[in-house]
Parts: structure tokens; C-alpha cells; sequence
């Protein structure tokens, strides 16, 4: 009697055993290689998608100590893209010299996506803009001397919609977000452009916040991330130009109070020169000299 309810078990757990089995295969029908390639096709799609381009807000350095640029990448087919930019590669530290660039360029180069952990988005042939972010900075003036600002050209897709496409560098790990453009992309460049040329050419800023004023010190020559002199913060706030403020790399706590956005003031008595405000107008970032 034992012995056939022995048997009768084991009967019972070979049957589950190969239910499983047979769920695990039908779980793991796509092959691998398939599936990569198929998200790969993807990506390519969705870059192409949008006929007025993307904005990329790219942040080289995995320290943040260069702040960010916009990118306005334009896939027109599966092997070319065209790039603008919100700053001029020929920028260099003549800029504390009273020297601003004006001069925004458009440049066509290759790209493409391949297989590795997942779709990589590559710039594989130069192009003068994101490459300018990796070359030493003994061609340009900025960052190191061997290894200039240390940017990727070279991207993992984690995530590729219609709505937005995230990226993480490949040697920073910084996620990368692109945007579609939805409006005149002449016109919103156009705007972008004209906010970097007219604060790019500030390098000294006011932070005030909770009724006291601060000193925000300049972190790069290329600007668009600042510091404070207090040893209880050690944050590098670096953040890309808006076509109405700016917007942090991510959620800061400024002196307490938490900053991701900020729109751009026009100028009034008090602040001549206008000054950047977060949405529930607790810290303003206010430029002086």
C-alpha cells in the first residue's frame, strides 16, 4: 500500500515537473538573437519617427562638472542623422574674455544601432559635436588635457517611444533623455540658441533662497553647472538650457528646498538682468556679473 502511494507520488511530481518544463519553453520560444535584433529594428524605427527631430539633453563627464547641452538630432534615414547644437564646438575659454559664440552650425554625420546588452546607438563616424565632448582637450580647451570632458557618443537604449527615448552612456552611465520635438524646430533651436548665448555669457550667479543670497561659482569654463563655497554641500548642480529656463540633470535639494525645473524671469528693477525661478518661486538663480 506505501509503496503505491509512493509511486503514486512520484507519477504526480513528474507530471508537474514536466508542466513546468513545458511552460519555461514556451516562455523562452523567441530566441535571444531574435529578440535583440527585433529591438534593435525598433529603435531605428523610433528614431525616425519624428520628421521634426529630437532635442537630447547630454551631459558628458560622470561627474556632472561640465553641465549640459542640447543636442538636436534629426535621423533622416537608418544611416544618417544631423545634428544642432545650443553651443559652438569653436567655444573655448576666451569666454571670460568677454568673447560669446553666435556661430551654430549644422553637421551630418553616420550613426547606427547595434546588438551588445541590448541596442547600442553609436555616432560611428566624427561628427564636430558630440565628438567634440570626447576628444582631448588639448584640440579644444576644455577638461583634461588627455582626455578632454570625457562625453559618450555611444549609448545603451533603454527605453525607445514616440514619447521619449532614454539613453545611458556607455563610459559615464549618465541617463540620457530625448525628446520630440513637437513644435517649429527652426523656431525652438532658434530660442534655445538665443538663451545659451545670452547666459553663457554670465560666470558669476546668486543663488537666494530662504531669504538669504549666495554665491554660485561658475564650475567650467563651458558653464551650465555651478557650486557652492560650503563644505556641507558638495553637489555639482549642472542642468541644460529650456526654451523658457533651465532643467537640472536631476532633482537637486538647494539649501533645503527641492529644484528640478526653473523659468526664466524678464527683467525688473531689482534684477536687472532677469532671473531663473523654480514653479513654487522659492529659489531663484540670478545672474550678476
Amino acid at each position: 500500500m506505501n509503496f503505491n502511494k509512493s509511486y503514486i507520488y512520484l507519477l504526480i511530481l513528474l507530471a508537474l515537473g514536466t508542466s513546468c518544463d513545458k511552460k519555461r519553453d514556451r516562455f523562452f520560444d523567441d530566441n535571444p538573437t531574435e529578440r535583440l535584433n527585433t529591438s534593435v529594428n525598433h529603435a531605428y524605427e523610433v528614431l525616425k519617427s519624428q520628421p521634426n527631430g529630437w532635442i537630447m539633453q547630454y551631459y558628458p563627464s560622470k561627474d556632472l562638472e561640465y553641465g549640459g547641452y542640447n543636442l538636436f538630432a534629426n535621423f533622416k534615414t537608418t544611416e544618417t542623422v544631423t545634428l544642432q547644437s545650443d553651443y559652438n564646438p569653436s567655444f573655448n575659454s576666451n569666454r571670460f574674455s568677454g568673447w560669446v559664440p553666435t556661430n551654430f552650425g549644422t553637421f551630418t554625420s553616420t550613426y547606427k544601432v547595434y546588438p551588445g546588452a541590448g541596442p547600442i546607438l553609436t555616432y560611428d563616424t566624427f561628427n564636430e559635436l558630440i565628438h567634440y565632448f570626447g576628444i582631448p582637450g588639448y584640440y579644444n580647451n576644455q577638461g583634461a588635457v588627455d582626455s578632454g570632458t570625457k562625453g559618450d557618443f555611444e549609448f545603451l537604449v533603454l527605453k525607445a517611444t514616440p514619447d521619449s527615448v532614454i539613453l545611458q552612456g556607455r563610459k559615464t552611465l549618465n541617463r540620457i533623455v530625448m525628446l520630440p520635438i513637437k513644435s517649429d524646430p527652426a523656431a525652438l533651436i532658434k530660442k534655445i540658441q538665443q538663451n545659451a548665448v545670452k547666459f553663457d555669457s554670465f560666470y558669476e550667479y546668486a543663488i537666494e533662497v530662504g531669504g538669504k543670497s549666495y554665491e554660485a561659482y561658475i564650475y567650467s569654463e563651458l558653464n551650465r553647472a555651478f557650486v557652492f563655497d560650503d563644505p556641507e554641500d558638495e553637489n555639482i548642480y549642472s542642468y541644460v538650457y529650456t526654451e523658457n529656463g533651465l532643467e537640472f540633470y536631476k532633482e537637486f535639494s538647494i539649501k533645503g528646498v527641492k529644484v528640478k525645473k526653473m523659468t526664466y524671469i524678464s527683467p525688473t528693477a531689482a534684477y536687472p538682468d532677469g532671473y531663473f525661478e523654480n514653479p513654487e518661486k522659492t529659489v531663484k538663480y540670478v545672474p550678476v556679473g
